[in-house]
């Protein structure tokens, strides 16, 4: 397969595209790439850290890095959004270095940078393309086949549509709102003084006269 493919149909009523090949043809690796470039470690199932960079470095081909030890990798994605009649492209760019460290993450908007922090740049691409929704047009038929029969099907059914309608977002602030609260009052308590904890715990004596 070329270094750049064109997933696009002729036919704007069937624009469902099918790779398809022998085992070990790469089919997988093609999709895993997707992910990789969408959602960094949490798109390859793989925890941010050593594990992460070892699942970078072993990404790297093995001929590159026998004539430059220090080569780099990257994957790219190019694809057009479009609401109410306007139309947005973006090209999302995921690179690392041989050794699995270095990672840089780029997003481009109508061929120009992302005018956003680039810390939020990866919340943004949730945003656009939630994980939970991406699953269901970005995926292996074996997958799909396990979600329709494994026992949380219905709860991953539920969670791609919390995603897309933006729910998920309610959820992970009421947990962030909680936690906060949680904070300040360990915080308060901890500066207490033993007065105050007089005044809670004996309010009659505060009247008093010694």
């Amino acid at each position: 397969m070329s270094p750049v493919e064109q997933l696009t149909t002729s036919d704007s009523g069937r624009n469902v595209t099918i790779i398809g090949g022998k085992n070990g043809a790469g089919k997988t690796s093609i999709l895993e790439a997707i992910r990789l470039c969408l959602y960094g470690g949490h798109g390859v199932a793989k925890r941010p850290g050593r594990e992460y960079r070892a699942f970078l470095q072993s990404r790297v081909n093995k001929g590159a890095i026998r004539n430059s030890p220090y080569c780099n990798s990257h994957v790219e994605i190019e694809f057009a959004e479009e609401v109410k009649g306007k139309q947005n492209s973006y090209t999302i760019r995921r690179s690392w270095s041989s050794t699995g460290e270095d990672e840089a993450f780029y997003i481009a908007e109508n061929g120009r940078e992302l005018s956003l922090e680039r810390d939020y740049w990866p919340d943004f691409l949730r945003l656009l393309i939630p994980p939970g929704v991406a699953q269901f047009f970005i995926f292996d038929g074996e997958r799909i086949q396990e979600i329709a029969t494994e026992d949380s099907s219905d709860q991953t059914i539920v969670e791609g549509i919390e995603s897309l309608l933006g729910l998920d977002t309610f959820k992970h602030l009421e947990t962030d709102l909680d936690t906060f609260a949680k904070q300040k009052l360990r915080s308060e308590a901890a500066q207490a003084t033993q007065a105050d904890y007089m005044r809670v715990v004996h309010p009659c004596r505060t009247g008093q006269r010694s």
